[in-house]
Formats: C-alpha cells, structure tokens, sequence
C-alpha cells in the first residue's frame, strides 16, 4: 500500500500488518516525491516478485499465449482505398 506521509509531497511504501487497528508497516526508506512514483515502485516490486517466483521467463507467459505465437497467420483481407489515393493494397503487403 501505499502511505502519504506529507500529502502532495512525500509517499512511501507499506504493508498491512493484519492486526486490526495497528499502524502499516514501511517496507523502504525511500521516500516518493509524488503518488505516481510510489504506484510505480509497487508496480515494479510486484513484477521482481513474479520473476523471483518463476524460474524461467516461458512460465510467466499464459498457455493459450504460447499456443497462439506457435499458429500461423494468413491475412488475405482486402483495404479500402483512402481518400488521399494511397493504394491500400501496398500498404498491407508491408
């Protein structure tokens, strides 16, 4: 969670301790000069948490993701043709 110690100025890091009624415990003496620096320290602490969880970068990828990568794609669609008479047709076959 995050704690704003100084509201507008200064946030820091924190967990629940999970009794009722005791103050969080800080996780980081670094301290967040605005809330969105702190979202994004905990961002970046949840994704170290995943990857220490996981051995290998392919289990963090979801099955049907792994499946998907391995299908071929054929795209025969057809454009329509723009205003400024650019052919549509060279553009898909880039």
């Amino acid at each position: 969670m995050i704690v704003a110690v100084r509201p507008w100025e200064e946030y820091r890091l924190a967990a629940l301790t999970g009794v009722h009624g005791e103050a969080p415990e800080v996780l980081d003496d670094r301290p967040y000069a605005t809330e969105e620096e702190a979202m994004h320290a905990v961002f970046l602490r949840r994704v170290a948490d995943l990857v220490a969880a996981h051995s290998s970068p392919k289990a963090l990828e979801p099955p049907h993701l792994i499946e998907f990568a391995r299908t071929p794609c054929v795209c025969n669609a057809t454009l329509p043709a723009h205003e400024d008479g650019v052919d549509s047709s060279a553009l898909a076959r880039r």
